[in-house]
């Protein structure tokens, strides 16, 4: 994965994403990986996806559908939350 980085992007954002996700991976705290490991693996995703994108669906419809569940799934429960207390 590591080499594929280093043909789609700068050698300083390969040395960035390789340190970060070496940190990440190997970072021994067993009480906050289930809960925050998600928030600190969000600036890996552009990279991910620069690396991957050969693999990615290149239908929009496809895209569209995936982004408006992720939508959907990230703010249904607090839509829900806010109607319950008005009413």
């Amino acid at each position: 994965m590591f080499l594929a980085l280093c043909e789609v992007i700068s050698s300083a954002e390969a040395i960035f994403v390789g340190t970060y996700a070496l940190f990440l991976f190997s970072y021994d705290a067993s009480t906050w990986v289930f809960y925050y490991f998600p928030r600190f693996a969000i600036p890996l995703l552009p990279f991910l996806l620069l690396v991957f994108r050969d693999r990615l669906p290149r239908d929009r419809r496809i895209l569209w559908g995936v982004a408006l569940a992720n939508i959907a799934a990230s703010v249904g429960p607090k839509v829900t939350a806010a109607l319950q207390n008005f009413a």
